[in-house]
């Protein structure tokens, strides 16, 4: 995987065998580089390039996400929710659950019928919710991680990928949260699921030996 930032002078190789870090010393080419991949994955502006193992040319808005401090790590994203209700959804259909639920949803029709007539108002019913609006309503969502911002992001990029396929994940400046071992134990995850991780920051103190840094100096040299 190649990641290509011409306004930055980036070519960088992305391995899944390791963690990438891209260092920018400079700071307004840090948060110049920060600004363009919010703008490409929010589809703004178009001015990264990012080429798979097949040297295909990779759409950054459905396979990357930013990162930028723990409170991205929450699992209760709309679109993680939404793809959440659609799978349970699914499940419930093909189990025996789904007769349940619809003798549970008649009788409840004709509770709210027998409401309905109570009311001294005209009242009108909604009967054509389905599961998901009944999953909805009751609140389904997925559990939090407890645990260290390493544990937090390793589940929210697994849940990311089941739901998402997102499997590129970029996360900014976030060294301070994480610990010699989370390093060892980040990479060992990333590279069993194949997932590419790339931290963005802006110098390299802290972070560890063995990772595939690609440096980028206060003079605009290259140091990979």
């Amino acid at each position: 995987m190649i990641f290509i930032s011409h306004g930055n002078g980036i070519e960088s190789r992305l391995e899944t065998e390791r963690i990438n870090a891209i260092i920018l010393e400079d700071s307004e080419q840090y948060t110049g580089l920060i600004q363009k991949l919010w703008n490409q994955i929010h589809k703004v502006e178009e001015t990264l390039l990012l080429y798979g193992a097949e040297n295909e040319l990779l759409d950054m808005s459905n396979q990357c996400d930013l990162l930028f401090s723990i409170r991205d790590l929450s699992l209760q994203n709309s679109r993680i929710q939404k793809k959440l209700i659609t799978y349970l959804a699914e499940e419930i259909q093909m189990s025996e659950l789904y007769d349940k639920m619809v003798e549970n949803q008649a009788g409840l029709l004709q509770i709210m019928e027998e409401i309905k007539n109570l009311s001294e108002y005209p009242i009108c019913l909604n009967e054509d919710y389905n599961i998901a609006d009944i999953l909805k309503y009751v609140g389904v969502k997925l559990s939090e991680t407890e645990g260290s911002f390493c544990e937090k992001l390793i589940d929210y990029m697994k849940i990311s990928y089941d739901f998402l396929k997102i499997d590129v994940f970029f996360v900014v400046g976030c060294k301070g949260y994480l610990k010699e071992k989370d390093y060892e134990y980040l990479q060992e995850w990333t590279r069993y699921q194949q997932i590419t991780l790339v931290l963005i920051e802006c110098d390299e103190d802290r972070l560890p030996l063995g990772m595939n840094k690609y440096i980028i100096d206060r003079d605009k040299c290259v140091i990979h």
